[in-house]
């Protein structure tokens, strides 16, 4: 079996002879005045050409290519249909997120309307309670009071990030803060 050119959408993956040794040239798609050839196929530029032992090692790893290419294609369809799944997220529910370095931080927002794509949030009033040395323990000030304007966040089915910063469903319970100076 002797494969001569796959096209594989951006990608082009030739059989070729360099020095009489069996060789696999791969090439991808360029956008226009950024490529450095012309090909049949479209603006290229060429990436690598890689010699091998035999003409079967070449087919084989050819192969082996597009196995992998095919494998890259699946699991980012995977990660798009994941990530097109509509958020659990409720108007009134509380997030919290934890950050820092040197200390911990905690925010706390509350969702005041939703889309199945996205959140409006708004920061609420919180508190703490010092139970150490410059840490403690940190709580919404209850009934929820709005520090802030709300925004627009992105959010899927593994949640929503804010200011950066990963955030949690609050389960009720104060959390844990630590601050320096």
């Amino acid at each position: 079996m002797t494969l001569t050119a796959v096209k594989t959408g951006q990608w082009i993956f030739r059989s070729a002879t360099v020095n009489d040794r069996a060789a696999i040239t791969v090439w991808k798609r360029a956008g226009k005045g950024r490529s450095r050839f012309a090909l049949p196929e479209g603006h290229m530029t060429h990436v690598r050409t890689t010699l091998y032992r035999s003409r079967e090692d070449r087919d084989a790893a050819l192969l082996a290519q597009l196995a992998s290419v095919e494998q890259s294609r699946a699991m980012k369809a995977a990660q798009r249909a994941e990530r097109a799944k509509p958020h659990s997220f409720k108007v009134g529910d509380i997030l919290y997120t934890s950050w820092g370095y040197d200390q911990t931080n905690i925010d706390f927002y509350v969702v005041t309307s939703t889309t199945p794509h996205t959140i409006d949030a708004a920061p609420i009033a919180q508190t703490t309670n010092e139970t150490g040395f410059m840490c403690g323990d940190t709580m919404p000030v209850m009934p929820v009071e709005t520090r802030g304007e709300s925004k627009r966040y992105r959010a899927n089915a593994h949640g929503v990030s804010i200011g950066g910063h990963y955030t949690g469903m609050w389960d009720g319970k104060a959390k844990r803060s630590s601050w320096y100076a």
